[in-house]
């Protein structure tokens, strides 16, 4: 893991995905209006274990290595972005 990488072994995948989908801005830099649920984000997990892009909003998301770019996120989303978005979500252990 880099010293651009967020850490997120611990957590659900599935939370993770739809934590960063959701508070991600869409590709014109304005909040996105559509969420989706945990359901929803471990079915679309299912399909990919890596997406810098979905649906138009920059995730930069590697499941296989458990990290989240924050770089690459935050220059998206806004700095810090990457941190408050799993900051929205609880710890699975």
């Amino acid at each position: 893991m880099s010293n651009l990488d967020l850490d997120i072994s611990g957590y659900d995948e599935a939370t993770v995905f739809a934590a960063l989908y959701n508070h991600a801005l869409n590709f014109l830099g304005q909040p996105a209006p559509k969420a989706i649920g945990i359901a929803t984000a471990g079915y679309i997990i299912s399909l990919a274990r890596r997406w810098e892009y979905c649906d138009g909003r920059t995730l930069a998301l590697d499941l296989d290595r458990g990290v989240v770019n924050h770089v690459v996120y935050d220059a998206a989303n806004g700095e810090g972005a990457a941190q408050r978005a799993l900051n929205s979500i609880q710890v699975s252990r």
